[in-house]
């Protein structure tokens, strides 16, 4: 079965409620084996305008695996 990937450029506007966001959700990951490929730090965009501000790029074994976490 192939392996799926959720994609996310996170923009951070309230630092307090960030902490609690990043409680639940590594707890949503773990609850649905997330792997986590890329999580924060510099970008470098080789080809094209997108400048993405955080980066998290997450691996499941399934796509229903990602959708049940997406859902989440």
């Amino acid at each position: 079965m192939p392996s799926a990937y959720i994609i996310a450029d996170v923009t951070v506007t309230n630092p307090a409620q960030y902490e609690d966001y990043k409680k639940w959700s590594s707890a949503a990951m773990q609850a649905h084996g997330a792997e986590v490929c890329v999580r924060g730090g510099q970008v470098e965009v080789i080809e094209g305008d997108w400048s993405p501000t955080r980066l998290v790029l997450l691996k499941f074994a399934s796509v229903e695996a990602a959708k049940a976490f997406n859902a989440s």
